[in-house]
């Protein structure tokens, strides 16, 4: 067996922590420029990340028998448009309701989705004892992500403003959710 093949979806859920940190991490560098734009507070503003982290923990339960029922995969595709179409929403967003309402929609598919699908396909796809050491790395996915969007992501505001950081995000979410949704493969 190829190490390709053998590690494929290690590799996998890599990616999808690292798109998870576009929500962890990238997002906070929005909130000046965001809350200037708006003429909102930043108290105000930030209760959006809130409600985004709290309607994904009242999910888990559902994604998880979700998971069970229908795999990984289609969850994960599901996903990947989702929060997507969401980071690219935030770009359009004119008012704070805006953001609110899509962090609420965002949640229920977002950040807890992503640890969670990474979680069951590295315990699914190895044995316990290999699992354990696996999912150490890649839950590293989403330090190193944070660490290469601190650097990319405040130059792209600053450069080309807030509404196309957004869709970069978005973009780059889907680039790297799609990614490893091919690489997982057939489960």
């Amino acid at each position: 067996m190829s190490a390709f093949r053998e590690y494929r979806p290690s590799i996998a859920a890599f990616l999808l922590m690292m798109a998870m940190s576009l929500t962890t991490t990238a997002l906070s560098f929005f909130v000046g420029p965001v809350c200037e734009a708006l003429n909102i507070g930043r108290g105000s503003f930030t209760i959006y990340y809130s409600i985004m982290t709290l309607t994904g923990a009242g999910a888990i339960p559902l994604l998880g028998q979700w998971i069970n029922q229908k795999g990984v995969r289609g969850i994960l595709t599901l996903s990947s448009f989702w929060i997507a179409g969401g980071l690219m929403g935030f770009s359009f967003s004119q008012n704070l309701w805006m953001f609110y309402l899509l962090a609420a929609l965002m949640g229920l598919f977002g950040t807890s989705c992503m640890s969670l699908c990474a979680n069951v396909i590295v315990q699914q796809s190895y044995s316990s004892t290999r699992a354990s050491s696996l999912l150490g790395l890649v839950m590293s996915g989403s330090g190193i992500g944070g660490m290469i969007w601190s650097n990319v992501v405040p130059g792209i505001i600053a450069s080309f403003g807030w509404r196309f950081g957004y869709r970069m995000l978005g973009f780059c979410w889907l680039v790297l959710a799609v990614l490893a949704v091919l690489i997982l493969g057939k489960q």
